[in-house]
């Protein structure tokens, strides 16, 4: 799990902390950017009640954790519920903080709170682009991270454009010029995610260039794309 640490300094609304380290997580989501909150407190692991939990303080743990940005709603199924302590401060977020221990904390109250009401949050996991099956980081079978699962990338429409804006994503210099004889790295047996991939080359991600509605294609695996980057 992704786990953030912040110095929580000084007195916060009358409640003083002295240098402690505050680390949130979320626990038991479908990915890391999606769960049930829990704060490191007093060196053990509690959940949050969410009575006075607003949407501002979900955005906040969302930056917190690098995630992308708050899905409103539930998680669908059967929520897991916490167990141990219950945390009883009550954070009042504005939504610009970039971290929960820069939010006004209430000193804490006796509460009613059972794990029922525990906080679950859901943010956008952040898209990610991999290049697997070949010799290195930088030359492979190309694969994105969407929905929870990888998968790969359809080759029509596919160019050098392409490739440069998925090279400097992942750190890798710029492509390597494509052709389609070029050897390539073994198939998916995944979904196809991204179709029609039409980058201007100046995009920072992949998900930023023009592309068909994710998962929908006219594709099999032998159109996988492979990547060739200068590294």
């Amino acid at each position: 799990m992704g786990v953030t640490e912040l110095f929580l300094l000084g007195s916060i609304v009358g409640f003083a902390f002295s240098e402690e380290i505050l680390k949130i997580r979320l626990e038991d989501g479908p990915h890391r950017c999606s769960g049930r909150l829990e704060v490191y407190h007093n060196e053990e692991w509690s959940t949050v009640c969410s009575n006075k939990w607003q949407v501002q303080d979900s955005k906040v743990v969302c930056k917190e954790l690098k995630c992308g940005s708050l899905v409103r709603g539930k998680p669908c199924g059967t929520l897991k519920k916490g167990k141990g302590k219950i945390w009883q401060n009550t954070v009042k977020c504005t939504g610009d903080e970039e971290a929960l221990s820069e939010c006004q904390i209430d000193p804490i109250k006796p509460h009613h709170c059972r794990h029922k009401e525990d906080v679950w949050v859901i943010c956008r996991e952040p898209f990610q682009v991999r290049l697997v099956d070949g010799p290195n980081k930088c030359v492979g079978r190309l694969e994105v991270y969407h929905n929870g699962k990888w998968g790969s990338v359809c080759d029509d429409l596919w160019d050098d454009k392409d490739a440069n804006v998925t090279c400097n994503q992942i750190n890798c210099g710029s492509c390597q010029p494509y052709f389609r004889g070029r050897r390539r790295f073994g198939q998916s047996n995944g979904t196809i995610w991204l179709d029609d991939v039409e980058c201007t080359g100046e995009e920072v991600s992949l998900d930023k260039c023009k592309h068909r509605v994710w998962s929908y294609n006219d594709c099999s695996h032998v159109e996988d794309v492979s990547v060739y980057c200068t590294g």
